[in-house]
């Protein structure tokens, strides 16, 4: 009998126990790519989320969510009240797959999914090797664990799920952005200084600040992305930036992102900075936005960045 190693993910939400001689390399909090002992491919995709489902409210929709985009001839199993196994075997002109979906109901409305799937070449030795691998796989799904508590990513599932279908109201901010914000986030305004403190209702922990500003461009010196690049330079030449990215749309519009990370009163913060540019012909109008939180609260941080970045991105300079 094979011993097993257990590996823990999204701090212990759920655990996974697979074969001492597999190889398991995180990709992510919720990822993991998995190696056998008789080379590195094919290899065993490990996917998890923990996801908030008011609408999956009943035995016959949590079968229409594991079957969705599947053929009715995948094998499900329900164990126990809570949980679920699919496992579906797909077969193309050179190539065989398997995926496997468990899915585990955590009352009154949170879900954990986890995804393993392995694809590899039909041929003979292929499927040799393979055909153990499956049969090991019986006793690794059998032996994961899902908590009985709901967690830090469950709370954050929640979370997500209220931001997604939460109601905005339209803001006009100095007769210069328009942007959609959450009803319930209270959006304090510096008509003079063009500065807004937005509260984030049930979140005084996190702070998300906007400020507009203009300055004057001489025409024909520079190509319009030269004037864009040579300003976001100037104002990032001094700060140490992570995961920078600068998107350009239609009629001359930009939206430059990254994060930063500082030290405030033996606290580490993560800040989410965002600057949203429109070149005129003699101006470039500029919106920059802040988002920060302590990084022990970057679970659910994260959760509210995804949305202001819609927010922002949804958002206009006029």
């Amino acid at each position: 009998m094979s011993k097993f190693k257990k590996y823990s993910f999204l701090e212990e939400t759920v655990n996974i126990s697979f074969p001492e001689g597999w190889k398991v390399e995180f990709k992510d909090s919720n990822l993991a790519e998995v190696q056998f002992p008789f080379g590195p491919y094919p290899t065993l995709g490990c996917y998890l989320k923990c996801f908030d489902g008011p609408k999956i409210n009943s035995e016959e929709k949590i079968k229409e969510y594991l079957l969705e985009g599947i053929d009715n001839q995948s094998t499900l199993k329900k164990y126990g009240d809570y949980t679920y196994i699919l496992k579906y075997e797909f077969k193309a002109a050179d190539e065989k797959l398997i995926l496997w979906k468990i899915l585990y109901y955590l009352k009154p409305r949170s879900y954990r999914e986890v995804r393993l799937s392995i694809a590899w070449p039909d041929k003979e030795e292929a499927n040799i090797l393979i055909n153990s691998i499956v049969e090991s796989m019986s006793e690794v799904i059998n032996k994961i664990k899902f908590n009985k508590e709901k967690t830090i990513h469950d709370e954050a599932a929640t979370i997500g799920y209220k931001l997604e279908n939460i109601k905005l109201k339209k803001y006009n901010l100095w007769n210069a952005l328009n942007i959609y914000l959450p009803e319930r986030w209270e959006v304090k305004r510096d008509k003079e200084e063009k500065l807004a403190n937005i509260e984030i209702s049930d979140k005084n922990n996190f702070n998300f600040f906007c400020e507009y500003f203009n300055i004057t461009r001489k025409t024909n010196i520079g190509s319009k992305d030269s004037v864009v690049t040579k300003f976001l330079e100037e104002i990032t030449k001094d700060v140490s930036i992570l995961n920078e990215n600068l998107i350009k749309s239609d009629n001359d519009n930009y939206i430059f992102s990254f994060y930063s990370l500082e030290k405030v009163n033996d606290s580490e913060m993560i800040n989410h900075i965002w600057y949203r540019l429109h070149l005129k012909s003699s101006k470039l109008l500029i919106a920059s936005f802040v988002f920060n939180y302590s990084k022990k609260n970057q679970i659910i941080g994260k959760v509210y960045k995804q949305k202001i970045d819609s927010l922002i991105k949804s958002s206009e300079l006029i």
